[in-house]
């Protein structure tokens, strides 16, 4: 089960890297930069972070300094290599691109390129395995960005991530709270990552019961029917229940064009 969840996790960062870059709004090509809380955008010619989060901005007029609290955005020139270490990404070569990104977080802190940067991490060490490591890029992010935790698609990344690292207390605790919040689209996501952290501590039974309520209840969200039909079938053929069967049946015959239901046809 550590080694289905450590998939599920990789698969997610791929959504997770999309959402995020969006989610950071940062155009590739932008010049250094601030945005005053008032809305104002400073351009400059070169711009440095302090530790404390000052900004120093050279212009023409002279030097500025912007404060925590007075500014919303600072942004800079992108980073020399910041490209080649999402060719490195792309092409497979996480550590040599672990490297890369950690320097810039490092250089690039509060100047919006360490949050580019971070994302790609997070998909880095996922890919290497050290599930851990990504979690807590996820929560550095959100701790420099608390508007990143309404982002859906990067929340649910990082719940993966805590999966696949074993961080089941954690975890559970989340999953309760999205549950009562009652948001339909999360609370469907929430039971089935409920059942596969269920399912990485074997408890069948209680896995079968949260997939069948994403299957019973949650009919309107279509996008995960599929996979809680499959995992709710699963966990019944572990149980040696014969509802798996109509399960099956009824995932092939539902949601033909799902990659579920291939699977599924070799079950009937």
């Amino acid at each position: 089960m550590e080694v289905r969840a450590s998939r599920r996790a990789r698969r997610g960062m791929v959504a997770f890297v999309c959402a995020a870059c969006m989610a950071l709004g940062v155009r590739e090509t932008a010049a250094a930069y601030v945005i005053t809380k008032q809305n104002k955008r400073i351009e400059g010619t070169d711009i440095r972070a302090k530790a404390n989060g000052e900004i120093v901005l050279t212009t023409p007029q002279g030097t500025r300094t912007f404060y925590p609290g007075q500014y919303l955005k600072a942004v800079a020139d992108k980073p020399a290599d910041f490209d080649r270490a999402v060719r490195l990404v792309n092409a497979g070569k996480h550590a040599e691109a672990v490297e890369i990104l950690k320097g810039i977080v490092e250089r690039f802190r509060y100047l919006e390129w360490d949050q580019r940067a971070r994302a790609l991490l997070a998909k880095a060490y996922a890919a290497l395995g050290q599930h851990e490591k990504a979690a807590a890029v996820f929560e550095e992010m959100f701790r420099i960005d608390p508007s990143l935790e309404k982002n859906r698609e990067l929340q649910w990344a990082y719940r993966d991530q805590l999966l696949a690292a074993g961080k089941h207390a954690e975890l559970s605790r989340i999953l309760e709270e999205v549950i009562r919040r009652g948001d339909r689209p999360d609370a469907a996501r929430a039971y089935l990552l409920r059942g596969d952290l269920e399912m990485a501590r074997n408890q069948v039974e209680s896995a079968a019961l949260d997939y069948l309520r994403t299957v019973i209840l949650f009919k309107d969200q279509k996008d995960v029917q599929p996979m809680a039909l499959f995992k709710a079938a699963e966990a019944l053929e572990k149980l040696r229940d014969a509802r798996a069967r109509e399960l099956y049946e009824e995932l092939v015959r539902e949601y033909p064009s799902s990659p579920y239901a291939a699977k599924a046809k070799g079950k009937i």
